[in-house]
């Protein structure tokens, strides 16, 4: 089992979580498996699935924070400098 969550959230944990991410595979027996280790294995992954859609969002509206705040610092003061010559 993992430790907690880090508080920080990161692109680099993004991208290993993606990575890490359970590729499916064929069951080699058509046998009926144990419930209890499908449960285990379903809760892991939706887990791991929820973490990522966190990290997906959170750095998401980061970014698009950073990228008005990029676009709009040129226009910093203008409004300032702009009614101080209308008088």
């Amino acid at each position: 089992m993992r430790a907690p969550h880090p508080r920080i959230k990161t692109q680099a944990e993004l991208l290993q979580r993606l990575r890490d991410t359970p590729k499916p595979t064929p069951e080699p027996s058509l046998q009926p498996r144990d419930d209890l280790m499908d449960t285990i294995r379903k809760q892991s992954f939706e887990s791991h699935t929820t973490r990522i859609k966190e990290l997906r969002q959170s750095l998401g509206a980061a970014r698009e924070g950073f990228e008005t705040d990029f676009a709009l610092k040129p226009k910093a003061g203008h409004a300032k400098a702009d009614f101080g010559r209308s008088r």
